[in-house]
């Protein structure tokens, strides 16, 4: 009875809670089966795959170009537009002027050498090798494989004038020469040098004037090769030494000096087709409208010119050997040796 009656307040007692409110204080707290979760999250967003896959491949094309266009310049810097972009980024070294004893390993060709050397190669083997030509010398001949070429003979300008900036080299003077010994090679021989220095070499590179390269003075290396309409291969050498040159009957002496920059995009030869050809009709006028025909004296050398061009050594200071400090100890026992009598 008491049980019963315990039972029934204590039922009244909950429903007037429930009523006035005061149960759902302690007891109507649910959060479910995650008491941690927040009842207001935000959605979650779905990843596109598509997008982050077209990205990944447009990383990846940026990086092979970055890769192959650093190929291409580092790698063929004899390009007008590789040279320049290495220019403004400081990647090039400043040509060289080489020593006599220190010159890169080469082989010395004749006039006829060159012209069998050159003669036989197809348009696209000799656009290689000018290739590689021209770039070992803007390497100053760091890279070389095999023997750089260098040019021994005789020679005589037919034509010579100022290099200016619509040139490869932008100061000094180029000659355009004849073998003596060989009517089917050409050769533009360079001289850069500083403009100061111009009045004097107008004054000595004459049309007539004999260019003598020797093997033991002269270090004159192949940069460029062409073959021409009727035949005949025209080459391009520039002195790796240097020097200062003169002529045999002369006075004055000029010295070439290594070109700051180049100027690819001038493009090879140096003496254009339209030039070259103005110049030898001019020739051909001057010797009575005879026709020089390639090689026809090949075989008859002429005797040695009267007025050569040479290259000259420069005077160096002789420097006098240091003398050894005596020291007082050893001159007294000199002193001793001499005045000593002889046994």
């Amino acid at each position: 009875m008491r049980r019963e009656r315990a039972d029934a307040v204590r039922r009244l007692k909950r429903r007037d809670q429930l009523e006035t409110g005061e149960f759902s204080r302690f007891h109507v707290m649910d959060y479910g089966a995650f008491p941690y979760e927040e009842p207001y999250a935000r959605p979650r967003h779905r990843v596109n795959y598509f997008v982050w896959t077209v990205a990944i491949l447009l990383l990846t094309g940026f990086a092979l170009a970055a890769w192959l266009g650093s190929f291409y310049i580092f790698d063929q810097p004899e390009r007008p537009d590789s040279y320049r972009i290495l220019q403004r980024l400081h990647k090039i070294d400043p040509l060289k002027r080489f020593e006599l004893t220190a010159a890169p390993a080469g082989e010395f060709l004749t006039a006829k050498q060159l012209y069998d050397r050159y003669v036989g190669m197809g348009s696209a083997e000799l656009a290689r090798t000018n290739a590689e030509l021209m770039r070992n010398y803007i390497r100053n001949y760091q890279q070389v494989r095999g023997l750089v070429p260098y040019v021994v003979g005789r020679y005589t300008i037919v034509a010579e004038r100022e290099l200016g900036p619509e040139d490869v080299f932008s100061s000094g003077m180029v000659a355009l020469t004849t073998a003596v010994d060989s009517g089917e090679l050409l050769m533009e021989h360079l001289y850069p040098a500083n403009p100061e220095v111009l009045p004097l070499m107008k004054q000595t590179l004459k049309v007539g004037l004999e260019v003598k390269l020797e093997r033991t003075h002269d270090i004159s290396a192949v940069i460029h090769a062409e073959r021409l309409a009727d035949g005949r291969i025209m080459i391009t050498a520039v002195p790796l030494l240097y020097g200062s040159y003169t002529v045999t009957r002369g006075l004055g002496t000029f010295r070439l000096e290594p070109p700051p920059g180049l100027n690819l995009a001038a493009g090879w030869p140096l003496f254009k087709a339209e030039e070259r050809t103005t110049i030898e009709q001019k020739i051909a006028t001057a010797q009575g409208g005879s026709v020089p025909i390639p090689g026809l004296n090949s075989s008859a050398t002429p005797p040695p010119a009267d007025n050569q061009l040479v290259r000259v050594e420069q005077a160096r200071p002789v420097e006098t050997p240091p003398i050894a400090p005596i020291s007082a100890k050893s001159g007294q026992e000199t002193e001793a040796r001499i005045s000593s009598p002889c046994s």
